[in-house]
């Protein structure tokens, strides 16, 4: 009993799952579809009213059947048009409810003019019901609308016994609660199959995500590869200026690191490797990049207003982290790092930034002690401003 509870609440809405981030995605995914889903119903609903029109002038009916044919054939095509601009799901529910509903009320109102239920208001109910499931409603808005053309047509008829046959409201009443059943059991199973689809396909997207991402990152650190930053380096400076501050270009090498690995292990080399990404990454979590370049050399591409500070403060982290000397290592871990920056607003090119850190990263390893190397660009690209 309690499966089938569940399963019925998770027939309410085809937006609604567990997860935040799917139910995100199902609801941008449904969006498009219910803006299809209104369209053809708008279409579909202009066509048959405007050939249900042509077939009461044929018959001759009265004159009032096909003006109002014509007019929700035209309500129809406003709604079909209206469809493609509007950028909200319940707005666009409220739209699909707002033509079913007008409809309804039209042909009571027909009815009442008349004062006979025929062959044609039988029609009309039928052909409105089945319309319901073109467009991809959840159980709860299908049921709202079903209820509502239901209601319509009940109270307005009842609500002046007498007037109409009684054998003729019974048969009414057959057909609206045959077409509204059949129509919600389509819905519930379009439903189900929707949620199933959303889910594979957010998995597959997902997991095809992680995959790409994965390509473009560094086994052993975590952090981005040379790949990713070849490939991507005109998006991720765009990302790093959305501060409006200047974007900065380091090159780190850890000195000495063959003999760490000699003097200390491997694994202790590997371990200073990833503690130098997690500690550089805590520098700038949401306006930077740590990129390994190759070996024990990495490229920090980030914007700041102190950029010195942010290298300086990177480096002090990572000789003083708990995690490098809670075993019996001596030495303290030593940086070389050449540093450039780049004018708001100016274009750059990877190589000549990679030509200009990697001459001030020559000069900081000349210097004993040095932790920052400052140098010109020889050949300066555009925007490209070293440090003297």
């Amino acid at each position: 009993m309690k499966e089938q509870i569940r399963m019925l609440a998770s027939l309410w809405s085809p937006t609604k799952f567990s997860r935040q981030e799917l139910s995100a995605y199902a609801e941008q995914w449904m969006l498009d579809d219910t803006r299809k889903g209104m369209y053809m119903l708008g279409s579909v609903s202009l066509l048959l009213l405007t050939a249900s029109a042509c077939v009461y002038g044929l018959l001759g009916f009265d004159s009032i059947y096909i003006y109002t044919c014509l007019a929700l054939a035209v309500l129809s095509l406003h709604m079909a048009v209206s469809a493609r601009a509007v950028r909200e799901l319940k707005a666009l529910h409220l739209l699909g409810m707002t033509l079913l509903v007008v409809s309804g009320m039209a042909f009571v109102l027909v009815a009442h003019e008349m004062g006979v239920l025929n062959t044609a208001l039988f029609a009309s109910v039928v052909l409105l019901f089945m319309v319901v499931p073109l467009v991809p409603w959840g159980l709860r808005e299908a049921t709202i609308v079903v209820s509502l053309i239901y209601l319509i047509f009940t109270l307005s008829t009842v609500s002046v016994w007498g007037r109409f046959d009684p054998e003729n409201l019974w048969l009414l009443q057959f057909f609206m609660l045959s077409a509204g059943f059949a129509t919600l059991s389509v819905i519930a199973r379009g439903v189900h199959i929707r949620r199933h689809d959303i889910k594979t396909r957010y998995e597959l997207e997902d997991a095809h995500r992680r995959l790409h991402e994965l390509s473009y990152k560094d086994a052993l650190t975590g952090a981005w590869n040379r790949r990713f930053m070849d490939g991507h380096f005109v998006e991720v400076v765009n990302r790093c200026r959305e501060t409006n501050c200047e974007l900065h270009f380091a090159l780190i090498d850890v000195d000495n690191f063959k003999q760490m690995n000699d003097r200390c292990g491997h694994d202790y080399g590997d371990l200073v490797l990833q503690r130098l990404v997690s500690v550089f990454g805590a520098q700038f979590p949401d306006q930077g990049y740590t990129i390994r370049m190759g070996g024990d050399e990495f490229a920090l591409l980030f914007s700041a207003r102190e950029p010195e500070k942010i290298i300086k403060d990177g480096v002090e982290a990572l000789q003083c982290d708990a995690k490098l000397f809670c075993e019996d290592k001596r030495g303290k871990v030593q940086l070389s790092t050449g540093l450039v920056s780049i004018d708001v607003g100016r274009e750059v090119r990877l190589d000549a930034l990679y030509a200009a850190a990697d001459k001030a990263l020559y000069r900081a390893k000349s210097k004993q002690g040095t932790v920052i190397g400052q140098s010109h660009l020889v050949a300066q690209p555009p925007g490209c401003a070293g440090y003297a």
